[in-house]
Formats: C-alpha cells, structure tokens, sequence
C-alpha cells in the first residue's frame, strides 16, 4: 500500500474509501473493457496507459488474483481482457463515480 497509495492516506482513510477500484487499476479495466472480448495485450494496454512494464505487471497480477481480468488466450504472453466479476466491478464504479460526481 505504501508504495502505490498516497503517503498521506492512512490504513483507516483507506478502509472506507466508497470506490471498490480506482485509480491505475481503474484505468485498466476501462481500457480492456473498451477492447471487447480480443483482449489487450500487456504492451498495447502500457502504450495507452503509458505506465511502465513492471506497474502494469504488479496491477494485472492484483486484478487477476481478484478475478477482475482474465487471460484471452493460453499463450505465453497472452491478451488480457475483463472478467464477468471485472465487468460487474467495473459498472459498480462507473455508478459510484456518477453518484460522487452529482453530490
């Protein structure tokens, strides 16, 4: 949590954060649900994100281990593209940003 949350931000600030997923992890999911069902691979989704290999590899193993992405394929380096959990997460979001948009 330190090294990819805001210093400023204590564990209890971060235990009531409304928002199930935000921020690089966020930006991911936006970026492979705009792909559709082909999927991403890691270096097309780095390209429009413009984060480096080793951020993008530390967020898709945390959103892979929450069942938020899945592999497209069975290949070494496989495209990536969201789940059905990521999809229902993803649309959480979208809501929660709406709501915290208009209050």
């Amino acid at each position: 949590m330190r090294r990819y949350a805001v210093a400023t931000l204590s564990q209890e600030e971060a235990k009531r954060v409304k928002n199930p997923i935000a921020g690089t992890r966020l930006a991911i999911l936006e970026v492979l649900a705009d792909s559709g069902n082909l999927g991403l691979s890691g270096s097309e989704i780095r390209i429009k994100l413009e984060i480096s290999r080793q951020l993008l590899s530390h967020h898709l193993a945390e959103l892979r281990a929450a069942e938020l992405v899945e592999a497209a394929s069975q290949a070494k380096r496989p495209k990536w593209r969201v789940s059905l959990g990521g999809q229902d997460t993803l649309e959480v979001s979208r809501q929660i940003a709406r709501a915290e948009a208009v209050a």
